[in-house]
């Protein structure tokens, strides 16, 4: 019997493997949720206090909101799919979104804290994709093959922020003026608009793969 299930294993993860819209999905995913990591789970707070000037209570507050913004998102990503019987319009259209709002949170000089706010929101909200990336997963392989499809986008998800966070921070390093303050390193602004262009950067990608190369499914699961 464990024979038989370890060749049965064996034949999902081929199946899996050889799709390449499961790879193509499970890329989106990775394109989706870097960002979040990258920034929501390390680099955003310093960023804010960098520039706002505000002290590092208030920016992690404001960093919450792309918490919030994705709290929003991933049931409503589903729910406005679902409705309109579209996956990859949707998955543009986040990813429109991520990449607007990223870019004009780092790069747009004299933003107002409000406006921030705004974006950080909004940068939540384009994150709600790496949901909706799940459901084109099921939709695209065959019932007993989606577990192990599920598995490769999820993995897929989480790597985002494993490459990403080190690279960033190497980059950071690499721009850092030797300035400290209380025994942390203290970068610029313009360190971190180069060290996170990788958070626009991603979203754009993610754009150009939902738009030109995933098959639309139509909310169909297209193996019964």
């Amino acid at each position: 019997a464990n024979t038989h299930s370890q060749h049965h294993f064996r034949q999902n993860l081929v199946e899996v493997c050889t799709s390449a819209q499961s790879w193509l999905t499970a890329f989106y995913g990775f394109c989706s949720w870097a960002p979040v990591v990258v920034f929501a789970a390390l680099w955003g707070t310093p960023f804010i206090v960098a520039k706002y000037g505000i002290s590092t209570p208030k920016a992690s507050l404001a960093v919450s909101m792309v918490w919030l913004g994705i709290g929003l998102a991933s049931p409503l990503a589903g729910l406005i799919s679902d409705r309109v019987g579209r996956r990859t319009s949707v998955l543009q259209i986040l990813s429109l979104i991520g990449a607007v709002s990223t870019c004009v949170l780092l790069y747009l000089p004299s933003l107002p804290l409000g406006a921030g706010y705004l974006c950080l929101i909004l940068f939540g909200i384009a994150a709600g994709g790496q949901a909706l990336s799940f459901a084109l997963v099921k939709d695209n392989n065959h019932p007993s093959v989606v577990g192990t499809a599920v598995g490769l986008n999820n993995m897929a998800v989480v790597v985002g922020g494993a490459l990403f966070q080190p690279l960033v921070g190497y980059v950071l390093h690499a721009l850092w003026n030797g300035e400290i303050q209380h025994g942390v390193h203290v970068y610029q602004l313009h360190d971190y608009q180069i060290g996170l262009a990788v958070l626009p950067i991603c979203y754009i990608t993610g754009f150009l793969v939902s738009r030109f190369f995933l098959v639309e499914t139509y909310c169909i699961q297209k193996h019964t």
